[in-house]
């Protein structure tokens, strides 16, 4: 690599800026004679620290002289004043060489001060040099140019950082309420469920509903349902435990993990809510009406109440609608024969599912995917439908089923069934389109997913380069041997990748640093909220096409549904669309 492509911003340099910095240091040493470089740039938050990177060691007289220059520096620029008692730390590439020599009298820095407005960065960076060896009008055009690209790339480097720091952010979290949100809910629910049953515990889950939210909706408007979400949210923090984690699941609806509870302390901290909640009321958005609020709460315990995550949600939502039934404003705890026809319907459902794969009954449907410029279709995403056994015509979508075949291993063959399937219609077609396919997590936690899918790809005669793999990075934390092994195979046949449902887990830019993909898929209410102009979500999609087009990376924009959110989406330089706007889903490619 030369001297100037050291200066190209790349996704290892913001993985390890200040690796590539000791490196680009050496070949500064090498042409120019540079004996170090510095940077400073101040995070809002944390304690600013500035970094000195010599090459060679100095001596103690030098240590002390950068650190009394950088401090005047810092002195002497108006956004730097207050920090120009900040700590300083040096650090020696090569430590034991160098020092001070009779050549080497004293050290000049030549230092540049960068101040960004979006996202706010302000920062300095500065180069060291001998001034015994002069600074004619050359050098220092050389020089400084040299410190005008140091300073662009750190300044990217902490640009970026910003940037994706508020992304991991807010995909953790609700803007609403700031509580964390559906995306990592399942990820802190499984977890738990791991915990407790390695430490023999017990612990609790309740389901919380905003009775009659969309009464208060219709009738006092939005703002007064946000104000109600938000005083609720409040009011959860205060009762439940530091330690109890709480989430907005979606729209009025609310979950909270007790970690290391019985169901009597559980059924205790939801009576205690109920009759907090009952205390509260709220203005109404002219201030002319007063709104009580009253919730109703299931309550369920592991392992008491269920074998799994899943089984635990589906409990502890059962009894939240077992206690609006009863008349709201109270909460429910399982009996036997809420358990024995909880299971009971998911076994016979079950049953139904392995017969419509043994039946070859899965059909694949296809989605197109535009171009936000254009509306030329780019490729199809190809979903998986089940027909109704009564009413043919009727069809089952996904989420009814896709959790019970995840966790009963029928994916495996169903994936298959569909795949086949679309590769065949596919072909029919004449279709110059790629492919968009959903690989299940079990694919890859269990072996004969994987194999069953490279022989599916082998036998259609389809080019891998029609195919685009969709990865949901949430669901393939626990397997990501298995997984880079297969993407690195596939990609080296043709085929590309796309992280589906970007920012569900806890691992969003270290996936997109670190995966080998092509596209990211962003979408659900942060895609939606666009058209009711959301700074948060509008800051995410923003920042998100930003660092995927510096990565090579498309992005995708899903549930396109109304012609303002695809006014949006191309405002903020989206390429690709999808969504019931674009295009339905249809059981023929278009």
């Amino acid at each position: 690599m030369g001297l100037l492509d050291q200066f190209v911003l790349t996704g290892s340099v913001i993985k390890d800026w200040r690796a590539h910095i000791r490196k680009l240091l050496a070949g500064l040493s090498r042409r120019v004679g540079i004996r170090f470089l510095f940077s400073f740039f101040p995070v809002e938050g944390e304690s600013p620290v500035c970094e000195v990177f010599w090459q060679e060691e100095p001596t103690e007289k030098e240590r002390h002289q950068v650190e009394s220059m950088i401090r005047a520096a810092l002195g002497g620029r108006e956004h730097f004043v207050k920090h120009a008692d900040a700590p300083i730390s040096q650090e020696v590439e090569n430590a034991g060489k160098g020092g001070l020599t009779e050549k080497r009298k004293k050290v000049e820095i030549l230092a540049r001060t960068l101040a960004i407005h979006e996202p706010p960065v302000t920062g300095m960076a500065g180069i060291g040099i001998d001034e015994s060896e002069g600074l004619d009008p050359v050098r220092r055009q050389v020089f400084e140019g040299i410190l005008s690209s140091l300073l662009n790339l750190l300044g990217s480097v902490r640009a970026i950082s910003s940037y994706t720091e508020k992304l991991e952010y807010y995909a953790a979290r609700d803007p609403l309420t700031n509580l964390y949100n559906q995306r990592i809910f399942w990820d802190l629910l499984n977890y738990e469920v791991g915990r407790s049953e390695r430490h023999s515990q017990s612990f609790v889950l309740m389901v919380i509903d905003l009775d009659d939210f969309k009464r208060i909706n219709d009738s006092f408007g939005h703002k007064t349902g946000d104000i109600c979400l938000v005083q609720v949210s409040e009011l959860f923090r205060q009762i439940v435990r530091r330690e109890d984690i709480l989430f907005r699941y979606g729209g009025d609806e609310f979950c909270v993990i007790l970690p290391e509870t019985g169901i009597e302390q559980g059924w205790s901290t939801a009576t205690r809510i109920i009759e907090n909640v009952g205390k509260v009321s709220v203005q109404s958005d002219g201030g002319t009406d007063t709104i009580p609020l009253f919730v109703s709460i299931g309550v369920a315990a592991w392992p008491q109440h269920a074998r799994d995550a899943r089984e635990l949600f589906l409990m502890a939502d059962n009894m939240m609608y077992k206690a609006k039934r009863a008349g709201k404003n109270q909460c429910a705890l399982p009996a036997d024969s809420d358990l024995a026809s909880t299971f009971r319907h998911e076994g016979d459902i079950y049953l139904m599912l392995r017969k419509a794969v043994s039946e070859e009954r899965f059909v694949p449907f296809f989605q197109p995917i535009k171009e936000a410029s254009s509306g030329e279709v780019f490729a199809n995403e190809v979903l998986v439908r089940l027909p109704r056994v009564d009413h043919p015509h009727e069809i089952m979508p996904a989420f009814e089923f896709i959790e019970v075949m995840e966790r009963t291993g029928l994916v495996i063959p169903m994936d298959a069934l569909v795949r086949k399937k679309a590769f065949e219609a596919h072909a029919r077609s004449r279709s110059s389109v790629p492919l968009f396919l959903n690989l299940s997590p079990s694919a890859f936690l269990r072996r004969e997913g994987l194999e069953q899918l490279r022989a599916t790809v082998g036998e259609s005669g389809i080019s891998p380069s029609m195919i685009v793999f969709e990865i949901t990075e949430r669901e393939t934390v626990g397997s990501m041997d298995e997984l880079v092994k297969f993407m690195t195979e596939m990609r080296n046949a043709g085929a590309r990748f796309a992280i589906d449902d970007f920012g569900s887990g806890f691992a969003s830019f270290d996936y997109l640093r670190e995966l080998p993909v092509s596209f990211v898929k962003i979408g659900g209410e942060i895609v939606r909220n666009l058209a009711i102009h959301d700074h948060v979500d509008r800051l995410i999609v923003e920042s998100l096409v930003k660092i995927s087009r510096r990565q090579g990376i498309q992005v995708i924009a899903e549930t396109i549904e109304t012609e303002a959110v695809l006014a949006e989406v191309r405002k903020q330089g989206v390429s690709l669309v999808q969504g019931y706007f674009i295009g339905r889903p249809s059981p023929t490619l278009p």
